[in-house]
């Protein structure tokens, strides 16, 4: 087992993580568009409780903790103290996002099991509970905010002024503009959580976790399992 191997591995897991971002986001559709009778609050209630929605955020959680830590370990020659702060951050946060996974998958059951109760009494309790933040991840702190941040630092690191031409056009200049929208989207989901706007955080979880996602772990996965080979340079400006 060498470092080759990790990346190896971590592109294997950086597919797979796009994988379930897309299944997350098709499971989401057929919840809010193809169950009868599912309205924006039925359909949100439904989500947090859903221990298929939960398993595939959990999934997506443990893959992209390889597949975080693959990537910066691959531009780590763009600046090593920010690789290891932004490695950290996407970690800490996918970990944070598979538990909330396991959460759901465990509390979803009896959620959904009050709800199907047709207890009016039993129902808004339901509702209440579901839009209550969770305690290991509240409205997407590390699934989102951590995991954004982190995937910025990596679209930053891959796009720096001092990448070689060779590096850009074998992969990091793709690693760098899905990086940045993705990254972008991420933290916008994050804030329209925060400030109670379901339907337009709807709408952008859709092309977040459908199509951006996808996108950019998958580019990610094939970068990492091509062996591009990282720079000498160590520094980086943000500026």
């Amino acid at each position: 087992m060498d470092d080759r191997s990790f990346e190896r591995f971590g592109g294997w897991c950086a597919a797979g993580a796009g994988l379930a971002s897309l299944a997350f986001a098709l499971r989401a559709a057929y919840v809010g568009f193809v169950l009868p009778n599912f309205g924006m609050v039925r359909t949100i209630v439904s989500l947090s409780s859903d221990p298929v929605a939960g398993a595939m955020m959990a999934a997506q959680g443990l893959l992209t903790t390889t597949a975080i830590l693959a990537l910066f370990w691959r531009l780590r020659s763009a600046g090593r103290v920010w690789s290891l702060w932004g490695g950290g951050l996407g970690f800490v946060g996918a970990v944070m996002g598979a538990a909330h996974g396991v959460y759901t998958m465990v509390a979803g059951p009896a959620l959904l099991a009050q709800w199907h109760s047709a207890d009016e009494a039993r129902q808004a309790a339901t509702s209440v509970v579901s839009y209550l933040p969770t305690a290991i991840d509240p409205r997407g702190l590390g699934s989102l905010l951590l995991v954004g941040l982190s995937v910025f630092v990596a679209s930053r690191l891959a796009l720096a002024d001092e990448a070689a031409p060779q590096d850009r056009r074998r992969g990091f200049a793709g690693i760098g503009l899905l990086g940045a929208a993705y990254a972008t989207a991420l933290v916008l989901l994050f804030i329209l959580g925060l400030i109670g706007m379901p339907a337009p955080r709807a709408v952008l979880g859709g092309l977040t976790f459908g199509l951006l996602g996808p996108a950019f772990w998958w580019h990610t996965g094939r970068m990492l399992l091509a062996g591009v080979p990282p720079r000498a340079v160590p520094r980086l400006s943000l500026s």
